[in-house]
This record gives C-alpha cells, sequence and structure tokens, in this order.
C-alpha cells in the first residue's frame, strides 16, 4: 500500500501533467506580472497622485480578470457528464450588454472599444445565465489581444432564418487568421474553435465545456481583417422580445 506521501506525490504528477493547468499558469503569468510592476512602481513613491490613481485602477482591472479567470476554470474543470445546469429562456440582448458592463472597463484601461451591435427584434434563447456569460467573456477576453484601437469589438446576435436558433458572435479585428492554423480550427476533434498565436487556448478550453453542457455548439468565422467566435443556442418557444 502507497504511503500518504507517495500518494500525493502521484497525485501532483497527474495535475501538473494536465493541459488546462498549463495553460492556465501561461494566462496567469501575464496579469500577475503587470499587477506586481503597478505595485513597484506605486511603491516608488514617485508617482503623480493621478497616476496613483490610474495604476491602483489597472491593478482592480488586472485582479478581477484574473480571478473571473479562475473561477471559470474552476467551474469548467467540474463539469462532467452527470453535470445538469438550469437552462431558461433568455434575452441574448441582455446578456451581450452585461458582459460589456463587466469587460468594458478593461478595453478602455487598454485604449479599446467593446459594444453591443443593436437589434430592433430578436428571440429569446435557451440557456444557462452563467455559463452563456462564461462563454462570451472568454470570447471577449480573447478579443481584446486581436483588436485594434481603430475598430471597437462587437457582440452581434443573429437569428437563423427558420428561427430555430440565435447564434451570439464576437467580431474582432485584426490579422487574419493564417491558413494552417484555420485548417487545424476546421478539422479539430475536440474543438471546433482552437487558440490563436499568442494565446494558450485555455478561455475557449472554457468556452467549449460550457457550452457543451447547454447542447450548445461553437464556431468561428474568418474574415480578412480578424474573426467572429460565436456560440448557437436554440431559442425558446415564449414569446420574443421587442
Amino acid at each position: 500500500m502507497k504511503s500518504r506521501g507517495t500518494q500525493l506525490e502521484s497525485a501532483m504528477g497527474n495535475l501538473f501533467e494536465l493541459p488546462a493547468l498549463r495553460a492556465a499558469a501561461h494566462e496567469l503569468k501575464s496579469p500577475l506580472t503587470l499587477v506586481r510592476q503597478l505595485a513597484l512602481a506605486l511603491e516608488s513613491g514617485e508617482l503623480e497622485s493621478n497616476e496613483v490613481i490610474e495604476y491602483l485602477r489597472r491593478i482592480r482591472l488586472t485582479s478581477e480578470r484574473s480571478l473571473a479567470l479562475v473561477e471559470d476554470l474552476t467551474l469548467a474543470s467540474n463539469i462532467d457528464d452527470n453535470t445538469l445546469f438550469d437552462l431558461e429562456p433568455l434575452s441574448p440582448l441582455a446578456i451581450c450588454e452585461s458582459v460589456v458592463d463587466e469587460m468594458a472597463p478593461l478595453y478602455a484601461a487598454r485604449d479599446r472599444l467593446l459594444r453591443v451591435r443593436p437589434k430592433s427584434r430578436q428571440s429569446l434563447i435557451v440557456a444557462n445565465k452563467r455559463l452563456l456569460s462564461g462563454v462570451l467573456r472568454q470570447f471577449v477576453d480573447n478579443a481584446l489581444h486581436y483588436s485594434s484601437a481603430d475598430h471597437a469589438v462587437e457582440l452581434v446576435t443573429i437569428s437563423s432564418r427558420d428561427q430555430k436558433s440565435v447564434r451570439i458572435g464576437v467580431r474582432d479585428y485584426g490579422p487574419m487568421i493564417a491558413n494552417d492554423l484555420w485548417r487545424k480550427m476546421m478539422n479539430s476533434e475536440v474543438l471546433p474553435i482552437a487558440r490563436r498565436p499568442g494565446s494558450s487556448g485555455l478561455g475557449l478550453y472554457i468556452a467549449r465545456q460550457f457550452a457543451d453542457n447547454m447542447g450548445a455548439d461553437l464556431g468561428v468565422i474568418r474574415h480578412h481583417n480578424g474573426a467572429t467566435f460565436y456560440i448557437t443556442l436554440r431559442t425558446s418557444t415564449q414569446t420574443s422580445l421587442v
């Protein structure tokens, strides 16, 4: 029989072989480094009062983003075939606006703009608010790395022709996805969307876990000036919102 120490070593060895854990370390290294740099600047005592306020704001925003990532990863890692979340009729526009309200300050701190593309009429969707918000948050966070100050990142909702589903996409404007990476995305049996250069792909892994639990589909559209990552959900039989 293995000793407790041997069992712990074995468990820890298996844990650190998990791709998700390596990806989490990659994703958290950058914000933690930034927070450290900002904290050291504050400790120097050489900043003007307006700079102190700005540095503190950036520390808060960066910390909130990192905490949200950890919370989503924790939830995603605990989801299995037996995990069920309540699904309910939701307004896709309301969910999009909520995510924008949450993420817009982080965009503003990097001189970027995040907004919802207006739509006058849309159907209710069947989803879990916590999971859907998590999916869109990961898309929006991914888009932040591939957007420019010249174009806003937009959340877009599109109903299918038969009105049986709604696609919610996050459109970014940046470099086109390379052909070889595009083929990998389209041919992947694990993820219909994969990571882009400079990203660990952790956010998209989380998005896939959440989408699968809601019975939703994920995908990506390649544009000559960026990409749209999207989730498709079925519509509710309840009355549409105007």
